[in-house]
This record gives C-alpha cells, sequence and structure tokens, in this order.
C-alpha cells in the first residue's frame, strides 16, 4: 500500500496532492533493501501512464544536526571536518561548444567536499552494531571469503544489511536512515526525498599475516586466497553519494582508512585535517568507533591496507533521482576514464607486439587486420603497417594518465548536480483508479498545468 489515503482536489491551473506521492513511502517500509526491491514493489502498482512531477523550490537545506548522547544524557563532540579535493579542471573548451549548459567554474562544489562526523554514532550504538554484525558474520562464514555476486569488479568481504535481521530491527531503532539522509542533506544540499539506497553492507578489513606485499600499492586488491581482505582498490561507486561508518575502536587495529587519489601528497592545511587526513596516500582515517566519512561516491577511492587486526565498517551507496542531474555530464566523465582506459591497453598490446628477444632491437610496428571484427568502412578499422607511435607511450604514462582522470572526475564533481532550482521529481507511476478515474485535460490548463506537493 503506497498511502492510506490520497485526497485530490482541481482548480483552474493546478493539481495539488496530499500523500505519499514518492518513494520515499516505500523506504519507510524497506530502508535497508537497495533500490531494486523498491523498484519491484512499485512495479506492482504501476499500472497506469500517468507520471507526476514536481520542480524543487530553492528553500533553504535544513541546518538542525542530530546530537548524540550518550548513556547519561550528555551531548558527546561531534565535530565535522571537511576536507576539500583540490581543482584539477582545466575550462579551456566552452568556446566550442556555445549551448553548453555546464557550470565549470563553480569550484568548489558541495561534491568537493569529503566530510567526517566524529560520534555519527555513539560508542554504545557502535559496539551494538558490531556486536550485531560480528554474530551474524560468524554463523554464516560472511566475512571469510569476498562476494563476487553482489561486488563483481571489486568484491569485498561483506554482507547485506537486509540480511542480519538483528542488525536492522537496531539500526531501525537508533533511527539510523533518518539520521544519515538528514545529515547528508544537511551537508550536499540535496532533498532526502531524492535519497534511496542503492547498496548497504557491513564490510570487514584483517591484516595479513607475514604479509610481504607492498602496503603503498593500492592497485592490489588483497584477497588473493579467496578468503579475508586487508584492503580495497581504487575504485568508483555506482553511486553518487557514499559514506563509511566505522564500528571498530581504532585501538583494535592499525592502519586502514579511506584514500583517495585526488588527496593524494596533499598536505593537510589545518589541525582538524592533520588529524584525519594521512600522506602522502591521502587516506582519511577516523579517530573513533561511531565516526563517518561521507563523499561523493565517483572520487576515485579505496580502502587503504589495514596492517593489523581487523576493521568493520557500515558502508552505503545513496542513489540521488535522476532529476537532480545534469544531463550528459556522467556520460561525458566516463567516455574520458574510458579513453585512458583504452591508451593503457593500446599501450600494452603495443608493448607485446614489439617486443623482441633479449639482445634485439624492438620492432617498430607491425600488421594489423583489424577487419576482421570491425566495419570496413569504420574509422577504426585498419589495414597493413602499425608503426610504433611515441604518442601511444605518453597517453600510458601513469602520472598523464592519472591527471587526466583528475581532470574529468573535478568536471564531474563541478556540473553533475542541478541547481536546486532547476531539479525535477518524477513520481513513480500511480493507478489512475486512485484518482477516480481518467484526468480531463482541462484540468491542467493551456500550458500543462502545474502539479503542487504540499
Amino acid at each position: 500500500v503506497v498511502a492510506s489515503l490520497i485526497l485530490v482536489y482541481f482548480d483552474s491551473d493546478r493539481i495539488s496532492c496530499y500523500g505519499y506521492l514518492s518513494s520515499s513511502a516505500v523506504r519507510v517500509r524497506h530502508p535497508y533493501v537497495g533500490i531494486s526491491k523498491q523498484s519491484r514493489d512499485f512495479n506492482r502498482l504501476s499500472t497506469s501512464p500517468i507520471t507526476l512531477t514536481r520542480r524543487h523550490s530553492t528553500s533553504e537545506v535544513i541546518t538542525e544536526r542530530h546530537t548524540n548522547q550518550d548513556d547519561d544524557g550528555d551531548d558527546n563532540n561531534n565535530a565535522l571536518i571537511s576536507i576539500t579535493v583540490p581543482p584539477f579542471y582545466k575550462n579551456d573548451d566552452n568556446e566550442e561548444n556555445p549551448n553548453d549548459d555546464t557550470d565549470n567554474n563553480s569550484y568548489p562544489s558541495v561534491l568537493h567536499k569529503i566530510h567526517i562526523q566524529t560520534n555519527f554514532l555513539t560508542p554504545q550504538e557502535a559496539a551494538t552494531c558490531l556486536e550485531h554484525a560480528t554474530q551474524f558474520a560468524m554463523s554464516t562464514g560472511k566475512w571469510n571469503q569476498p562476494d563476487t555476486d553482489r561486488h563483481e569488479t571489486y568484491s569485498t568481504c561483506d554482507f547485506p544489511i537486509e540480511e542480519s535481521k538483528n542488525l536492522v530491527s537496531y539500526l531501525e531503532d537508533i533511527q539510523f536512515q533518518d539520521r544519515m539522509f538528514t545529515q547528508l542533506s544537511n551537508l550536499y544540499g540535496i532533498d532526502t526525498e531524492d535519497m534511496s539506497f542503492e547498496d548497504f553492507f557491513c564490510a570487514n578489513y584483517e591484516a595479513r599475516a607475514n604479509d610481504d606485499d607492498d602496503h603503498d600499492d593500492h592497485s592490489i586488491n588483497n584477497n588473493r586466497d579467496g578468503a579475508t581482505m586487508d584492503r580495497l582498490e581504487a575504485h568508483r561507486d555506482g553511486s553518487l553519494l557514499s559514506f563509511t561508518v566505522v564500528l571498530t575502536p581504532p585501538e583494535q587495529f592499525e592502519g586502514g582508512g579511506t584514500f583517495f587519489d585526488a588527496l593524494r601528497d596533499m598536505t593537510p592545511s589545518t589541525p582538524e585535517e592533520e588529524s584525519v587526513l594521512y600522506a602522502p596516500a591521502g587516506a582519511v582515517r577516523v579517530q573513533n568507533a561511531g565516526d563517518s566519512v561521507m563523499h561523493c561516491g565517483k572520487l576515485l577511492h579505496g580502502g587503504d591496507v589495514v596492517t593489523s587486526g581487523t576493521r568493520t565498517v557500515l558502508v552505503g551507496f545513496v542513489d540521488i533521482a535522476a532529476g537532480c542531474h545534469r544531463k550528459g555530464v556522467l556520460a561525458k566523465a566516463c567516455r574520458d576514464f574510458g579513453r585512458m582506459d583504452v591508451a593503457a591497453i593500446r599501450y600494452r598490446r603495443q608493448c607485446e607486439k614489439t617486443k623482441q628477444p633479449d639482445g634485439q632491437k624492438e620492432k617498430k610496428g607491425w600488421a594489423m587486420r583489424s577487419q576482421r571484427w570491425l566495419p570496413s568502412n569504420s574509422k577504426s578499422c585498419i589495414r597493413g603497417y602499425i608503426p610504433a607511435f611515441p604518442s601511444v607511450t605518453h597517453r600510458a604514462d601513469p602520472d598523464y594518465q592519472r591527471r587526466r582522470k583528475l581532470e574529468a572526475e573535478d568536471f564531474l564533481l563541478r556540473n553533475i548536480l542541478l541547481p536546486p532550482d532547476e531539479r525535477v521529481r518524477t513520481v513513480p507511476q500511480l493507478p489512475l483508479e486512485l484518482f477516480g478515474g481518467e484526468l480531463p485535460a482541462e484540468f491542467f490548463g493551456e500550458d500543462g498545468g502545474e502539479i503542487t506537493f504540499l
């Protein structure tokens, strides 16, 4: 049931609807199940072609924050530390596309901020979550092997929160979702009704015994034996916003944290930044169990190496409604990321083809007949001799690759979010029976009318 009651009245140019007309009604019922189940629940009801839209107002973001209290009722110290990602994008192509509505000068945007909230959960709340999570993981073996079904590319030793009934029940009791979504709304200026969980899980990092690997090498996802993991290689999340809440007290492990490629070699500028930012890896390490790290999921990041002990965290991927996104920005950034990946593959292929036995001079090129895989009229179709271009080596240089990807990342951070007054929310389709039948065209006015949500 989407809502217990929907009242509709009409006037000459407006339809005003009272009731639950957004997916938040489903999120209240299933707060931790992810967007796929929300979609399935709504699809059962969506039998009508009607779609309702709303344009957001320019109202100020709520600035109230949740205040944690300890068992004695005293307020804990809820400090907020914010780190701004440095600029990398060079705004040099606006003249080529006068119809481009991107705002490349909007630095820093809200998405350039990485926020560390101390005591987001109280020590007691973090300890209780850790207890429920550990009991469930020990009984199911979830932390003994990576979950390659849910996280195929970057597999982690974790379990979905929804699988642990005790943990779900406790998170509901402490209003975890409301607290987290309100905090994200305050920090990033996004309506909580435009947020939904894409994924919410509990992951565990465990140090390796007699590990001789390079602890500074973040290109390794060190779960070779298919068992525990001590790090997670650099990646981008599928969601626009992400968060991590540490459950394990820091005295029980060493290392760990979330590293960000954009913060690599960044020197902390304040005592607060110095307390959480560890150079040169660009790793953010919190100081207390219950502290949270919130950031844009499109920032290249990963799990820094745990060198001793175990580190357990709650991780959430928070999806943002499409009506908040500027069209084409994510596609452009992905295209630029992909071009660099292709350049690296092209270089490896060139090395394979030009390599000679020891003592012999490398080949200057090789023959290619790509018409076997590509249409003959394609510009990418090549027949004949291919020289070993110096430009291929240049584009595969690690420093060049990193700089170009950071430029694309910065472009995305500046432009992916529409201004609040331009955001549109599309409400899932609802059966016309809820409105008593078909809606006459005259109710929408000459210009299509407006639907106002009160």
